[in-house]
């Protein structure tokens, strides 16, 4: 193999795996601080169990499973259904077997949604400061405006309205790793994003703008907002995961796709 050729799939190879490291210090930065949540690490995997009745808040995922993965799978499969408990699991580039897509299928969980991983050097970037005035959440009022705009994309479900409870009860520190911000437009919280700096890379996550400031540029100052603080944090490389419709924009923004993630679930949560 030619050595430029080596030297670029090995950099992409660490990206994907600092990507992976960095959504997971992401999915677990709530769920180890709070009480209410239990994670639980073993079979080679990781679960968590919020207790709550929607999926998006009970999740599988970094699944490293040697012997007798399908056993693994459908044992976890019946925690959650003892539990009645709806859940996601999270399928990452670097998951084994390399079969897990096949015996998710055989244990009953369908593939849900395909999110695409990308990636963004932006050491050397400029990025522009939008119309929005963006402050981090480092108090209840804070986290009530973020949960404001979460829950319109969301919908104002019992889970969702529980979750955020919790939240707005979190005691932030200013070096966290997981850094919410709030986007205002005059007074109005009008978008959100988290930045997660952990593993050497930025990650993006929940780029959310309200329902009715959409197409207005919130979410891409949002963005660069969040890049912007990713470089005075001294991060070299921006990652996130983008749902299908809102790849060709990223790409437009400066990031390149990568790898893959998918979630799968069951169909239908048996009684």
């Amino acid at each position: 193999m030619n050595d430029t050729v080596y030297e670029t799939e090995t950099a992409k190879l660490s990206i994907i795996r600092a990507m992976q490291s960095n959504m997971f210090a992401h999915m677990l930065f709530f769920p180890e601080r709070i009480d209410h949540f239990a994670v639980l690490k073993a079979q080679g995997l990781i679960m968590v169990n919020s207790g709550l009745a929607d999926d998006t808040f009970n999740q599988v995922f970094n699944a490293k499973l040697r012997e007798h993965p399908l056993a693994i799978i459908e044992s976890t499969v019946d925690y959650f259904k003892r539990e009645s408990l709806p859940f996601s699991w999270w399928l990452s580039p670097d998951d084994t077997p390399v079969t897990m897509p096949e015996l998710l299928a055989e244990a009953g969980l369908k593939l849900t949604e395909k999110n695409v991983g990308m990636y963004m050097p932006i050491a050397d970037n400029a990025f522009e400061q939008g119309e929005l005035r963006v402050e981090r959440v480092l108090d209840m009022a804070l986290m009530d405006d973020f949960a404001a705009v979460m829950l319109d994309h969301m919908g104002h479900t019992e889970a969702a309205q529980t979750y955020f409870q919790w939240l707005s009860m979190f005691n932030f520190a200013i070096d966290d790793y997981e850094q919410l911000y709030v986007g205002y437009l005059d007074e109005e919280p009008v978008a959100i994003g988290i930045l997660t700096l952990h593993s050497k890379v930025a990650g993006i996550h929940n780029l959310v703008t309200r329902k009715n400031q959409r197409r207005r540029g919130f979410g891409t100052a949002m963005l660069q907002e969040l890049l912007m603080r990713a470089q005075i944090a001294e991060h070299s490389v921006a990652v996130l995961q983008a749902q299908k419709d809102a790849v060709n924009l990223y790409e437009q923004l400066g990031f390149d796709p990568l790898c893959d993630f998918f979630e799968y679930a069951l169909p239908v949560l048996e009684e």
